[in-house]
């Protein structure tokens, strides 16, 4: 992890001039409720050589990383634990000045975000991410496992009003990923030629992404009621966590832990509402904690 304040003022630099978090990579089966896509025509191929694509390169590098990682543990190998107590940086987008809308606290496993989340007749979308740094202080590859535990309390709501050829559709949605981006000395890929460096690893495992909520609210016909559903979280834990990866010798990695709220309501009556209220205790990010494997 960053040892001194230059070096972590620097990574929060970076990080606040990269893109926004919600170009974080999803799972292709997202947490995030959508309506179903328009389905794509998939792409003609017209024979000879072609680009491959960045989910085709990003595909091939984690097959090779998977087998790389196998081949370094086929003999004994030597493990130990490490517990980061602390990200160095919280960040949610889009960004807000009311901080009666998002807070944030870092300190010994104790690191937290609040956030309350409200629409009328509408839509909102936003994503909070805890970020931890690591490096490889070996000349050697690891590989590594990672955890990253959540714990929400706070609670969500969906409401629809009645319609008189229907009842509106509110839904409310809360999902985590654990998403690491390869930070420093990871060189180049050999198949594109481009460099690795502040590159995100696409995640291969369903472990990697923890569903928290998911919430659908239809009111009745004609003149009838509104309807709500909601959930209570009472800190409630949750899990994303990676079970194998290859970390080239002296090479950096950060770990990005995103949790992604989203809401739409159909109407646009006051009675249509969505909440995601997680402003009294909060969302809390305590530590990561890796296990860290090298040839004995």
């Amino acid at each position: 992890m960053a040892n001194n304040q230059t070096e972590i003022d620097n990574i929060i630099a970076t990080l606040n001039a990269q893109g926004s978090p919600a170009d974080i990579p999803q799972a292709r089966t997202p947490i995030v409720s959508k309506r179903a896509p328009r389905q794509l025509r998939p792409e003609r191929w017209t024979g000879g050589e072609r680009t491959p694509t960045a989910s085709e390169t990003a595909f091939r590098l984690g097959v090779d990383g998977q087998r790389a990682g196998a081949g370094l543990l086929a003999d004994p190998y030597a493990s130990r634990f490490v517990y980061l107590d602390k990200p160095v940086h919280i960040r949610q987008e889009p960004s807000t000045l009311d901080l009666s809308q998002i807070d944030t606290h870092i300190a010994p496993s104790n690191s937290w975000a609040k956030i309350h989340l409200y629409e009328e007749g509408g839509a909102f979308y936003r994503t909070l991410v805890f970020y931890y740094p690591w490096r490889n202080e070996s000349l050697n590859p690891v590989v590594i496992s990672a955890s990253a535990p959540l714990v929400m309390s706070g609670s969500c709501s969906a409401t629809g009003s009645a319609g008189f050829f229907g009842g509106n559709l509110s839904e409310v949605s809360v999902g985590a990923q654990l998403a690491p981006q390869r930070w420093i000395g990871w060189g180049v890929d050999p198949g594109t030629g481009l460099h690795l460096d502040k590159t995100y690893v696409i995640a291969q495992e369903q472990s990697q992404w923890a569903p928290i909520s998911f919430l659908t609210a239809r009111g009745g016909w004609g003149f009838g009621s509104a309807v709500t559903a909601s959930q209570t979280f009472d800190f409630q834990h949750y899990n994303p966590h990676l079970k194998s990866l290859m970390i080239p010798g002296g090479a950096s990695i950060m770990f990005s832990v995103v949790v992604r709220f989203s809401g739409t309501t159909e109407g646009n009556s006051l009675t249509d509402q969505i909440w995601a209220a997680f402003d009294n205790h909060g969302v809390f990010s305590p530590y990561m904690l890796l296990t860290v494997r090298s040839p004995a």
